[in-house]
């Protein structure tokens, strides 16, 4: 079917389904977890530019691969016809559920049928835990998306650091989303305050206490395990140990 699509996280999924699903394929390879998230103009293509900026600052690469491989993958999910209907293949972690948000955000004014496929349960490994039967599995328990304008609420909620807002709009979706609120409180755990430096910071704090701060793989993987609702990846693991180490020498 034409209409079919398939937005995946990640070009690892894609590896997994590729030619084996009905369907066109649409990647999702933002990390909306950091960085820029407002465009006040209402215009697209400043967020886009931001985030290229943003993106190609803290982990290379050029301005151009992120409008010729990210932003041109946003744009076909804008394009979508009405009537399509979009499949969205998301996991519960925090990484994954602000990527998700901001889709169904993006597709909120858009006649069309959406549908969440998640991992039966929450582990570092996401999908990548699943062979391509055990994937069937997750797309033929999918759950169809109703409330299309709380998600969309969400993301503004996050993109604009209003965390009560957030609460309760994972309140109003906990009865069809109830793993949105962990994520919530995860994203509020992480912001530093007068009295903590956030969760993530204060995990790999003690990781650095337990293995050194040149142990890399052991700290990123004890961390991955111990708290997998982040989902962070090992860029953003080795950002947060930077910013230790900047916090460490200047409390010197």
């Amino acid at each position: 079917m034409s209409n079919v699509y398939h937005i995946l996280n990640g070009d690892a999924l894609k590896e997994q389904i590729a030619d084996r699903l009905e369907g066109k394929m649409i990647i999702m390879r933002e990390c909306l977890i950091e960085g820029p998230l407002t465009y006040p103009s209402g215009d697209l293509q400043e967020l886009f530019q931001k985030r290229a900026q943003f993106l190609t600052r803290s982990n290379g690469g050029t301005a151009e691969y992120y409008f010729v491989e990210v932003a041109a993958e946003l744009e076909k999910l804008i394009q979508v016809e009405n009537g399509a209907i979009l499949n969205f293949w998301f996991e519960d972690d925090l990484f994954c559920q602000t990527n998700f948000w901001f889709l169904v955000h993006l597709t909120r004014d858009k006649s069309i049928t959406r549908s969440l496929i998640r991992p039966h349960q929450l582990t570092r490994y996401g999908f990548g835990a699943y062979n391509f039967e055990g994937l069937q599995g997750c797309f033929q328990k999918r759950k169809e998306i109703l409330l299309v304008d709380e998600l969309s609420n969400l993301w503004e909620a996050y993109a604009n650091g209003q965390s009560e807002k957030m609460k309760q709009i994972a309140s109003q979706l906990s009865d069809e989303f109830s793993f949105i609120s962990a994520a919530v409180n995860a994203h509020i755990s992480r912001i530093a305050t007068n009295f903590s430096s956030g969760e993530p910071l204060q995990i790999l704090a003690k990781l650095v206490e337990e293995f050194g701060i040149d142990s890399f793989k052991k700290i990123f993987d004890s961390f991955s395990s111990q708290a997998p609702i982040y989902g962070f990846g090992d860029l953003q693991v080795k950002r947060l140990l930077q910013q230790l180490e900047n916090d460490s020498f200047h409390n010197k």
